[in-house]
């Protein structure tokens, strides 16, 4: 996954111009503008352990496990990308996590009240001097992979002098983890491709005195594939047409029915690439409206917009990765659209709205 620079630009996605109808005559301006389209690249964070056990177990409360793997299958990053752009991100992931400490019999020490850290890049797997880095970002907080380790904010588990399997039923804590780790160039690649561990064990869950070295005690996130990180000279532009879309006028019915669409209109994406490597493209929606779920924007006036790909005939989501372009093949490909204005309340307001959205772009 590589990452297509587009310099932080700016492109207008959609200008959405409309007038709702109701008793009196309302204009109501969707602005989805602001498409940032960056060629991110991929890549990984790894973690490992230290040489002590400890007192301090922590897996994930819905099943147990113990970590979670992602694979790289392919990333490409091109040599003009700027420092400081992601050029690989992960899902977002939610869990939660219980943590009980499993050595409390062990005396007042092992038995004693703890704070719960995030532990980056255990055993030193991730290599710098590539021109890559990775990060995590955990409940809103970014951890670079270099750090020692982070506090997990609030969290304390109890003091218990029990058997692990005691403190596990009756004195633990759990708390929501929310999480996504990300790649980002921060130098000039080195070499062909990322020539570190292929396997980077990016971040363990464990407590004050340090890691956990008991299998499958806590949890840890991985990543594997850190080789097919592959950098080449190669630069990809995206467009967007029309930039301003126009619903026209709008009139509100008597009775409005909550999910009857009031206007569509179509768009395209068009992306093209200056040379021959295969790569496909994802990206990342975001947009500072309310959202209604995942894939709708609230325009605060009873409608909503929904944005569908229709090349893979599904709704945007905001907020995750979606699939954007796949260039394996051609060197320039439209992917169409199709913005969907619906009533998402039984009433209408009389006013101006605008939004935005922003894609971010990112190599696979």
């Amino acid at each position: 996954m590589s990452l297509i620079q587009y310099q932080s630009m700016r492109i207008s996605v959609m200008e959405f111009w409309s007038k709702v109808m109701k008793m009196s005559e309302i204009k109501f301006k969707i602005n989805l503008c602001g498409a940032v389209f960056k060629l991110l690249f991929l890549l990984i964070v790894g973690l490992f352990t230290s040489s002590h056990a400890y007192a301090l177990a922590c897996k994930n409360a819905s099943d147990g496990s113990a970590f979670l793997t992602d694979n790289i299958i392919t990333a490409t990053v091109p040599q003009t990308l700027p420092n400081g752009t992601v050029i690989w991100r992960s899902e977002n992931r939610t869990m939660t996590v219980k943590c009980w400490k499993d050595q409390g019999w062990n005396g007042p020490t092992e038995a004693a009240a703890e704070n719960v850290y995030t532990y980056p890049n255990p055993g030193y797997y991730f290599q710098s001097g590539y021109g890559i880095t990775v990060g995590i970002v955990a409940n809103g907080q970014t951890i670079d992979i270099n750090n020692y380790r982070t506090q997990v904010p609030g969290v304390i588990v109890p003091y218990c002098d029990q058997s692990s399997d005691w403190c596990r039923d009756n004195a633990s804590v759990t708390f929501t983890w929310n999480y996504y780790v990300y790649i980002s160039k921060v130098g000039d690649l080195i070499g062909d491709h990322y020539g570190g561990s292929d396997y980077l064990p990016v971040f363990q869950i464990d407590g004050v005195g340090g890691l956990n070295t008991t299998p499958n005690s806590n949890f840890r996130y991985n990543i594997t594939g850190m080789n097919n990180i592959k950098f080449i000279n190669c630069n990809a532009m995206v467009s967007v047409t029309p930039n301003n879309i126009d619903f026209g006028t709008i009139v509100a019915p008597t009775n409005v029915q909550v999910g009857q669409l009031a206007k569509s209109n179509a768009f395209k994406a068009t992306v093209t690439k200056d040379c021959n490597s295969p790569f496909k493209l994802t990206a990342v929606y975001s947009s500072p409206a309310t959202k209604v779920g995942t894939d709708t924007l609230d325009m605060g006036n009873g409608l909503g917009v929904k944005v569908k790909n229709m090349i893979t005939n599904s709704y945007v989501q905001y907020g995750d990765i979606n699939s954007f372009a796949d260039l394996t093949v051609d060197n320039s490909v439209d992917i169409p659209y199709l913005a969907e204005l619906s009533w998402i309340r039984g009433f209408a307001n009389v006013g101006v709205f605008n939004s935005s959205i922003t894609i971010t772009v990112f190599y696979n």
